[in-house]
């Protein structure tokens, strides 16, 4: 939501309908709620950049690869180019966990993320393919993800629903998202 020019809210409540490879673990749920501000240039030049921070509460239970055993904040900057109707853009960020998250045999911690994507910025109903990628910095695994989606704008508003292949071997990777 826009507040001000170049300044936006972020809210995201994300739903899983589908999680397994784990026993003990619900195979569906809501996941951690994420709560951000992002800052960024706002004029019509074709290359714009932006930073934000986001924070995620508390969120456990029997639903672990979506929640959190302390509070998560995220940090990021990102850049896009814009020729025509459409935008390239790249991120990255870091995800700084007050707790890692115990899987078993794995334990999640802190991460580095990183992602590139392309997008239809044209009409209210718009396309994009995003890559996107984290590292987890002890060590732990990496995970990437190939998400195909689409974005539509009422008002201040935007919805989005986001599809694709997870792949690499960190715990709460996705097969599909």
């Amino acid at each position: 939501i826009g507040l001000v020019p170049g300044l936006e809210l972020g809210v995201e409540l994300p739903i899983v309908a589908y999680q397994g490879g784990a026993s003990g673990l619900d195979s569906y749920g809501i996941a951690a709620p994420t709560l951000g501000l992002k800052l960024g240039t706002s004029s019509p030049r074709p290359v714009s950049a932006a930073i934000s921070v986001a924070v995620q509460p508390r969120w456990s239970g029997s639903f672990d690869f979506g929640g959190n055993s302390g509070w998560t904040i995220m940090p990021g900057a990102g850049a896009s180019w814009r020729s025509g109707d459409q935008v390239i853009l790249a991120n990255v960020a870091l995800l700084i966990r007050e707790a890692k998250i115990d899987l078993g045999a794995q334990q999640n911690g802190n991460e580095a993320q990183a992602g590139v994507g392309w997008s239809l910025t044209d009409g209210a109903l718009r396309y994009e393919v995003t890559a996107r990628a984290a590292f987890e910095l002890s060590g732990v695994g990496e995970s990437a993800e190939l998400l195909g989606g689409v974005r539509l704008q009422r008002g201040p508003a935007e919805f989005f629903a986001i599809a694709g292949p997870g792949f690499m071997d960190l715990a709460g990777t996705p097969a599909f998202r």
